[in-house]
């Protein structure tokens, strides 16, 4: 188990929402927040795409989503709230100003009977708009968690830093969960795994989603084991360290190896213990290894998954795998499943 998965924050957090101080605080929580969006399925039964299910905990959880996408929408918007006495949008230009903040979401102080009780503000100016979907489920995160602690102010940053903080990474988990929610994937699976039917998908269930972000999430969602493994040239973590010791200084630098840089299992993957360790290097004879090697193209393969090795020599288990792989901005996209013995 992750340690941001068992922090204090986490256990105290899984106490205040009545869920207890379990081994694994982090599922249940995550079981809590299920609890309500199939509580707010059986209110809004015409909710069958992630699309229709964000609007209707926007809904349920009081909240209204203003998307600003030029700077002088940004200034109206600030503005018109400020102008209501809402003291909370004083520094929204500043905050938003952050190249790591895509959205915030603030408790409305002087708000109408008929208001919501928050307005998420997503920031869609330039790059950040490739996050909207995400950003947006982000912050439903935040209220799917709100306990009584007098919170009036939420972030979705994306960085290093954010990431480390347990919360944070724990509202990661619910936004990646939901905005790609398997009951709603499953019914439009029709055959083994790839790209063209991930996309395919994407389109049909999720079109708003960035076609990355809908990768990931719909393995993640995948009823049957499956990796997703983005390699690129990098270093073992010694190698790393070292290298920003300066331990090389004074003699030849060692060269980086194609390496499992990113590796994203399925829900049952995980269950049935099967993986790839990140940062493995990739076998020299494997087609991930061939398409980088020729800088194009894509391939399929069956493949042993004991090819796979550790610097320290550990392999993977020896068993047959499909890989559909294809080359992608400077690294190897591929799908790995595993074969029938």
């Amino acid at each position: 188990m992750s340690p941001l998965r068992s922090t204090a924050r986490i256990r105290n957090l899984a106490i205040e929402l009545g869920v207890g101080a379990y081994s694994d605080p982090f599922r249940a929580i995550l079981c809590h927040c299920e609890k309500q969006v199939k509580a707010v399925l059986e209110e809004f039964p015409h909710c069958t795409t992630p699309s229709q299910l964000l609007d209707a905990l926007a809904n349920k959880l009081g909240t209204r989503f203003e998307v600003v996408r030029t700077d002088v929408g940004l200034r109206q918007l600030q503005r018109r709230y400020i102008e209501k006495g809402e003291r909370g949008f004083i520094r929204l230009e500043e905050e938003l100003s952050r190249p790591d903040v895509y959205g915030i979401t603030i408790r409305l102080k002087q708000r109408e009977m008929w208001e919501p009780d928050f307005v998420s503000v997503i920031d869609c100016r330039g790059d950040k708009a490739n996050k909207e979907n995400y950003t947006k489920w982000h912050e439903i995160g935040h209220l799917l968690i709100l306990t009584g602690d007098g919170r009036t102010t939420f972030r979705r940053t994306h960085s290093e830093a954010a990431l480390q903080d347990p919360e944070e990474a724990l509202v990661e988990a619910i936004a990646g969960r939901f905005a790609f929610w398997s009951a709603m994937i499953h019914p439009h699976i029709t055959g083994p795994a790839s790209f063209e039917l991930i996309e395919t998908i994407r389109q049909k269930v999720c079109p708003e989603a960035s076609r990355q972000s809908a990768l990931i999430g719909i393995v993640k969602a995948w009823p049957e084991p499956l990796l997703l493994v983005r390699s690129e040239p990098a270093f073992r973590k010694s190698e790393e360290r070292a290298l920003q010791q300066g331990a090389f200084e004074f003699k030849d630098a060692p060269l980086p190896a194609l390496r499992a840089v990113h590796v994203t299992p399925s829900d049952i993957a995980k269950e049935r213990g099967f993986a790839i360790h990140q940062n493995m290097r990739v076998p020299k004879n494997s087609t991930i290894f061939r398409l980088f090697e020729a800088g194009a193209g894509s391939e399929q393969a069956v493949e042993k998954l004991s090819s796979w090795e550790s610097s320290d020599g550990t392999k993977l288990p020896a068993r047959n795998v499909k890989v559909t792989a294809r080359y992608n901005w400077g690294g190897v996209d591929a799908l790995i499943a595993p074969l029938s013995a």
